[in-house]
């Protein structure tokens, strides 16, 4: 995870989450983008559901990450808060970025990152 003030960012199993502000010129935010599209997952994600607001030059770097994606083989979708899946919809970037919604935390504010994967369903077979 990064330890820096500008965000904080986990990738695990080709899941890349941010938490924090996002700011589109953050070094750490490009390296861990490039970290995402060069792992070994054919399928990856930008998990921006903990991200309280985006503006243009975020929403545009997030369109050039899923083309720089594609270049490179992969496929590439985006995690979203309603409100968020709100904003690339009136702005029709939607029809550009794979989205997948996420609901809110109960208390309205962003969770934690995890400090491990969640749980999966249970093995066939086993209780």
């Amino acid at each position: 995870m990064s330890d820096t003030s500008k965000i904080q960012y986990i990738i695990r199993d080709g899941v890349l989450r941010l938490h924090g502000q996002l700011r589109y010129q953050d070094r750490d935010l490009r390296i861990a983008c490039l970290k995402l599209i060069s792992c070994p997952q054919h399928s990856v994600c930008l998990d921006l559901s903990d991200i309280p607001s985006l503006c243009s030059p975020e929403i545009q770097f997030v369109t050039k990450m899923v083309h720089l994606a594609a270049d490179n083989g992969k496929h590439f979708r985006v995690r979203l808060s309603k409100t968020l899946r709100q904003i690339f919809s009136a702005l029709e970037v939607d029809g550009l970025v794979e989205i997948e919604q996420v609901e809110a935390p109960r208390d309205g504010g962003p969770g934690p990152l995890p400090a491990s994967p969640p749980p999966g369903p249970p093995a066939p077979g086993r209780p």
